[in-house]
């Protein structure tokens, strides 16, 4: 008899232990209402939440790891089209306002597999990244707005998800099991989307650093290794090349150097050589003044040609003639001038090139 009280006494131990460890933590000790639904929401984070996020994580091999960019790439995909398909089920079967909220989670969803597939970059930076789907950032409960950059990617507004669960709850009655079911499994798969986004952004972050970087030495190279500039040709180049109005609206995030340099009366000084002028005076110091002329700073070879007007005191010749400036490697210039029938080669000495030189230093202690 007392073998069989304590075999019974085992068994019933035994199941109340199975049924405590077996416990889903997705369930609730009570009915959720309007003022505690978004707090038990915050409570099953860390258990229900974080254990659907982590197993899924498992699945589809989503860690934090050293990965090959490529590597990173090829796992997100599928993630990201997982999350597309189960919100828009979700969204199937939304109602009111829960439906416009899911599709604008929907539309992010979308935006961060199609960034995510095509390497759009930086816009990639956008919707695949943790800030997007980042819950207790803006404020806590809503998803924070998104900033249109115009034709690569679209504007997001922000997705209050903790309002609509709470008026949903409300319509609902004195308790809401079916609201809080639903924005449950909303909540996990924008917490899936964050660990994805957090994943895939690791790269992102890499990648901009490099394009920062690249973007600087492009930027250095334009201002102090390619023909120097006085301030009326950098206002005409960011007139000519569009680039003045349209000052932070860059599709490429970081803004890189205009393509060409433009010149509008650029004077420098130089040296012409004459065979027509009087003996003596065929090789003289001139100053020349580009009237009109543009530059391709980052070509090898030829780069650029000017409508020059040059000057210069020597008797037997006109002192004023006109001629092309042609650019080599934004570094040599050489024209050829003409007048009174006499044909002239300038070499000339740009000495802003030397003062920009001089600049890189000062500019590198700035920094």
């Amino acid at each position: 008899m007392r073998l069989l009280r304590a075999s019974s006494t085992g068994v019933v131990f035994l199941l109340w232990s199975a049924s405590v460890f077996a416990a889903d933590p997705c369930d609730l000790a009570e009915p959720p209402t309007r003022d505690t639904l978004w707090s038990l929401l915050g409570d099953q984070a860390e258990s229900c939440v974080g254990q659907y996020v982590a197993q899924q994580s498992k699945r589809l091999e989503i860690d934090f790891l050293p990965r090959e960019d490529e590597t990173r790439k090829t796992r997100a995909v599928p993630a990201w089209e997982q999350i597309v398909s189960i919100v828009r089920a979700q969204c199937e079967a939304a109602m009111d306002a829960r439906q416009t909220l899911c599709n604008d989670v929907l539309a992010r969803a979308r935006e961060a597999l199609t960034t995510t597939r095509d390497n759009a970059f930086p816009n990639a930076n956008d919707f695949a990244q943790k800030s997007a789907w980042d819950l207790r950032a803006f404020p806590v409960g809503a998803l924070a707005p998104l900033e249109e950059r115009p034709g690569t990617s679209p504007a997001a507004p922000p997705v209050t998800v903790k309002t609509v669960l709470e008026e949903a709850c409300q319509g609902e009655g004195e308790s809401c099991p079916q609201t809080h079911q639903w924005g449950l499994e909303l909540v996990k798969s924008i917490e899936l989307a964050k660990a994805v986004a957090t994943f895939y952004g690791q790269t992102l972050i890499r990648d901009l650093a490099e394009h920062a970087r690249d973007v600087d030495s492009q930027w250095d190279a334009y201002l102090f290794q390619s023909k120097a500039m006085y301030p009326l040709d950098l206002i005409v180049t960011d007139w000519a090349m569009k680039q003045w109005w349209d000052y932070g609206k860059s599709e490429q995030g970081l803004r890189l150097p205009p393509e060409y340099q433009f010149f509008l009366l650029h004077p420098a000084p130089g040296f012409e050589y004459v065979s027509g002028a009087a003996d003596g005076e065929q090789l003289s110091p001139t100053v020349y003044v580009e009237l009109l002329g543009f530059n391709k700073w980052d070509a090898r070879g030829f780069s650029g040609v000017s409508l020059i007007a040059a000057y210069a005191d020597r008797g037997g010749i006109d002192d004023v003639r006109g001629g092309l400036l042609f650019t080599y490697a934004s570094k040599l210039s050489i024209a050829v001038t003409g007048g009174d029938g006499e044909t002239g080669v300038v070499l000339g000495l740009d000495l802003a090139n030397w003062y920009t030189a001089k600049l890189k230093p000062a500019v590198d202690r700035l920094r």
